[in-house]
């Protein structure tokens, strides 16, 4: 509980989008101190402590920033006099619709630049795929709270850029300003276990054999494809020069290493992970399976458990 309240802390400092997870934080404190606690005071106590140390780490600047300037976080649009009239092409069937493309299409990386923008035939049907997928999960899970609690900070992002980009729109009638989908790669543990959720009855079908199997090639073919976009963007990004001598010089500008290092440092990386990946479902270290064992606790996690 310390490291969690120490990293909400540290997040806190580095964007004001990590205010959005302190609902589910709470809501977990409050769910692990009535399992550890049976009396009032103690689960008081227990619930109340890690925001505590969470706010003294990172959260005191946003109280600052509303004493001093008053507003929690300033900016360009939030600084405008609202006219309290709407703009004369106001239209909120095509602010609404126009919302959710634009955010689905920049969460799946499409609308920065068209040259490195996956096609829309891909992004749009993989946003319906997701919320898809989140339903059923919702509906087959024996955690479904647990999952909702996850899924509550990117509905939360959601919802503040919903108000925020609709008050733009109100204003001065853009349609696109204040939309933005990597606002919610925050949530990637939400989405990691919907998709578990999904998978787990699936993988039920196969021996053990074959599920470690899939697990190392699926996770290697996720990484390698991370590696790939990276490599993508930076031949974008470094255009003007022969396409071998962008990819080598701007991957070695942007992770630090020499040029004729970062093939290796690629090949070494995805080789590892498979290794790792394996020794790691081999073992069956108690660690892991703590997370993947449900148990009487909130989370399946015990109080003394080694996470």
């Amino acid at each position: 509980m310390l490291l969690s309240a120490v990293t909400l802390g540290i997040a806190l400092l580095s964007k004001g989008f990590a205010l959005f997870l302190l609902p589910t934080f709470a809501i977990l404190c409050v769910l692990l101190a009535r399992r550890w606690h049976k009396d009032i005071p103690g689960r008081f106590i227990e619930a109340l402590w890690p925001m505590l140390v969470a706010f003294l780490v990172g959260g005191w600047w946003w109280l600052r920033n509303l004493i001093v300037l008053g507003v929690v976080q300033p900016s360009r649009y939030g600084a405008r006099e609202a006219t309290g009239e709407q703009h004369e092409a106001y239209d909120f069937v095509l602010f609404f619709t126009q919302f959710w493309i634009r955010f689905n299409r920049l969460f799946w990386g499409r609308g920065a630049r068209e040259d490195m923008a996956l096609p829309s035939e891909i992004v749009d049907p993989a946003g319906v795929i997701l919320l898809v997928l989140i339903v059923l999960a919702l509906a087959a899970s024996r955690h479904r709270f647990i999952l909702a609690v996850l899924l509550l900070f990117p509905a939360v992002t959601i919802a503040v850029l919903f108000n925020n980009a609709h008050g733009i729109y109100w204003d001065f009638g853009h349609h696109d300003r204040g939309v933005q989908g990597r606002y919610v790669f925050g949530g990637i543990v939400a989405y990691a276990a919907i998709l578990a959720v999904v998978v787990h009855p699936l993988a039920q079908r196969f021996s053990t054999r074959m599920r470690t199997f899939l697990m190392a090639i699926g996770s290697t073919v996720a990484l390698t494809l991370t590696w790939i976009a990276i490599t993508w963007v930076f031949v974008g990004l470094w255009h003007q020069v022969d396409k071998r001598g962008a990819v080598r010089r701007g991957a070695a500008e942007a992770v630090g290493v020499a040029e004729g290092v970062y093939p290796v440092l690629v090949l070494l990386t995805v080789i590892m992970h498979v290794v790792f990946l394996l020794m790691l479902v081999r073992w069956r270290l108690p660690e892991i399976k703590v997370l993947l064992v449900p148990s009487n606790t909130p989370l399946g996690v015990p109080r003394h458990a080694r996470v």
